[in-house]
């Protein structure tokens, strides 16, 4: 079960993301004309998925879309503190102020 987090949430609104492109870009399937960003989810992805282990492969595969070194710099600090905040709202057992993203059960210390 994943609730997504309260900042990241705040984050993408602040973005621009509505609902369902959010919803596209967390499955990995981003719209719109901007080349650059598929490439970008991938390495998020491998960060989340594999406690920050990224494949050499989709590290070549992201840089070659243009991404520069600082700029995925920044990618990696922002899904961990993204990961850091969720795991520490379980440690304290938040009750989430948001409902669950779309497509996704929700979660709740009481459950």
């Amino acid at each position: 079960m994943r609730v997504l987090p309260v900042g990241a949430y705040r984050r993408c609104q602040g973005g621009g993301l509505v609902t369902g492109r959010h919803r596209r870009h967390r499955d990995g399937k981003p719209a719109g004309t901007d080349p650059k960003l598929g490439p970008l989810l991938a390495p998020a992805r491998e960060i989340a998925a594999n406690v920050g282990h990224v494949s050499d492969a989709t590290w070549k595969a992201v840089a070659a879309a243009g991404w520069t070194d600082a700029e995925l710099t920044k990618l990696f600090a922002h899904v961990a503190a993204n990961m850091y905040t969720n795991c520490f709202n379980h440690y304290v057992q938040t009750e989430p102020d948001l409902p669950a993203a779309p497509g996704l059960k929700g979660w709740s210390p009481r459950s």
